[in-house]
């Protein structure tokens, strides 16, 4: 009999869920491995994964400036809360110690908000954000006029207000208490001088001292104007007082000078952390009464900074989402999406006082671990949620699980704990991982990729992930390490492609001929295996083939009788070597018949 086309496979996406009884000659079917989908339809073998010599992996990872961060190293119990990067600083805060690019920064993150400086290509010295409110100087009028001094103190009562300066930072604190009283008189038109006497030396880099005092005769009442900034370096001894300076000034002295500091606190303990526009803002901030907020039991509340200071909170400019956060995510400009367990809320900027708010956006959907969650193409979100499983936004702001349902039965048993979402820039693909196994999401086609198994090529299992120019890197857990790894940028891979299984036109169908078209990065052989009859362990044909490289090509033509088919699908197995390869199209001639 003639040899007629039987059925033309063009496997360009996967599906594990036979949810239809038509043929897909289109799909790579369950057991498939390997294989990306790329933006012109094309399937891709994976190209390996490269690990990080001399970088170190941690237990939670997220993009920061123009790098990316780390918390928890492999010691840690756990690795939690947020990374910043704002102007020279790298602002972070929850659990675990803190790596930039794979490199630890001899700093671990705690419930109070830190910071680090950039000086010299590195971030130096650590600092808790904010600085603590001093206690209230002491003054007293001086009997005699130092060098320099006039007396400009004329008759009346006076007071001084003192508060905190970081100059590497330019962090203030609030304005202490109001020191004593002091009363100058005059003599012969000829007032005081004061002397001021300062409390402790800041222990958390504050080295200036901002000096605010009143006009004359308001010492009892204030308001508190600015005079000046005193270096901590100048404080010396002053009528035998220690940390002293002697000071004067008038009325006309504090035209237009700023008000002392009333809203310049340090941050509430918090667990995630972030910038937005000119303000920064904690999250999990104001938990249990007693025990206090840490990363395993966060609060509620978001605190906002003062416009263009990042490190002074008001106590007042708060928001109260519905629960704790469990996950936070830089979506664009000018916003983050926050997670709960039960929620997802938009923390934006909108440039009020507070300029910092938040919207709840989902009350009943949320994710239990930060790296269930990923921002991909266009800010878009992606999340593995407890009680929708894999959703992302849709449409019309609502959880759309739609995309999801050709790997359900793959992931419908994976773990939250243990499932980490990516996103690969360069190729456009969102990387469900759990374990060791990757399943790839072209998000600009909507198609999957075959599972990328990655047991051969990585140690341990996949803990976080993060991207940094465009790359997707990931981190692996084995038992003495936490190692960092890049995406498709290794040596190859094994691919595997099933196809659908095809269902013969009459009772059964006689397979003479298989042609494969491929692209091969390598002479390695390719192997080539038909099953039947939904039979996919014993093949009843099998034989390797031998590639050209470098060009789309068509493998050495099979002539063969394979009778008695049922129904059928073909197999094809490559060991890859890092470059472009792909299986493109298999054509089945023969012909059908009845018995």
């Amino acid at each position: 009999m003639l040899r007629q086309p039987l059925i033309e496979f063009n496997p360009v996406e996967y599906e594990s869920s036979g949810i239809e009884s038509a043929v897909k000659p289109y799909i790579m079917a369950d057991g498939s491995r390997n294989v990306l989908v790329t933006g012109n339809l094309k399937p891709q073998a994976y190209k390996g994964s490269l690990l990080q010599v001399g970088k170190l992996g941690s237990r939670f990872m997220t993009q920061a400036g123009d790098g990316f961060a780390g918390l928890g190293a492999f010691g840690d119990l756990e690795g939690i809360g947020s990374v910043a990067r704002v102007m020279a600083g790298l602002f972070f805060s929850g659990a675990g110690t803190l790596y930039y690019n794979g490199v630890s920064q001899a700093a671990s993150a705690s419930s109070i908000l830190q910071l680090k400086l950039l000086a010299s290509g590195a971030f130096g010295a650590t600092y808790q954000a904010g600085l603590s409110q001093p206690s209230a100087p002491t003054i007293a009028t001086r009997t005699s006029l130092g060098v320099g001094m006039s007396g400009k103190l004329k008759n009346g009562t006076y007071s001084i207000k003192i508060y905190k300066i970081r100059s590497a930072t330019g962090a203030r604190s609030v304005a202490s208490e109001a020191s004593n009283l002091a009363v100058a008189v005059e003599t012969d038109g000829v007032g005081q001088s004061l002397r001021v006497t300062f409390p402790a030396a800041d222990t958390n880099g504050g080295d200036r001292w901002g000096v605010c005092v009143t006009p004359r005769s308001f010492g009892s009442t204030g308001p508190y104007f600015l005079y000046k900034e005193i270096d901590e370096a100048d404080l010396g001894t002053v009528d035998s007082v220690a940390r002293s300076v002697e000071i004067e000034w008038s009325d006309g002295d504090l035209v237009d000078q700023p008000l002392a500091p009333v809203d310049s606190y340090p941050p509430p303990a918090c667990v995630f952390c972030g910038a937005l526009g000119n303000s920064v803002f904690v999250d999990g901030a104001y938990g249990d009464t007693v025990d206090g907020v840490s990363a395993s039991n966060p609060g509620t509340v978001i605190a906002s900074s003062l416009p263009l200071r990042p490190e002074e909170f008001p106590l007042d400019w708060l928001s109260f989402p519905p629960d704790a956060p469990t996950a936070l995510l830089r979506g664009g400009d000018g916003f983050y999406y926050r997670f709960g367990r039960n929620s997802l809320g938009v923390i934006s900027y909108t440039g009020g006082e507070p300029a910092i708010t938040y919207q709840l956006y989902w009350g009943t959907t949320g994710v239990a671990y930060p790296h269930n969650a990923v921002v991909a193409e266009g800010g878009r979100l992606y999340a593995k949620t407890g009680t929708k499983g894999l959703v992302r936004i849709g449409a019309g702001g609502e959880p759309d699980a739609a995309w999801a349902v050709p790997v359900l039965d793959d992931l419908e048993n994976l773990s939250d704990a243990e499932t980490v979402l990516g996103w690969d820039e360069n190729n456009q693909t969102v990387c469900v991982m759990n374990g060791t196994t990757v399943w790839p999401f072209n998000s600009t086609l909507e198609k999957w990729g075959a599972p990328l198994d990655l047991s051969g090529e990585v140690t341990g299992r996949i803990l976080s992930a993060a991207t940094y120019q465009g790359a997707l890197y990931f981190s692996c857990l084995d038992a003495a390490s936490i190692n960092l790894y890049k995406f498709n940028a290794g040596t190859g891979s094994v691919m595997k492609v099933f196809t659908d299984w095809s269902v013969s036109a009459d009772k059964n169908d006689y397979i003479r001929q298989i042609l494969i078209y491929m692209r091969a990065d390598s002479t390695n052989p390719v192997t080539v295996r038909v099953f039947k009859n939904e039979d996919a362990v014993t093949p009843v044909f099998e034989k390797q083939l031998t590639p050209e490289i470098g060009k789309p090509s068509i493998l050495p033509v099979i002539d063969t009788l394979i009778p008695d088919l049922n129904t059928y699908c073909v197999y094809l197995e490559q060991e890859t070597a890092g470059g472009d390869a792909g299986f493109e199209r298999v054509v089945v001639k023969g012909y059908s018949k009845l018995k």
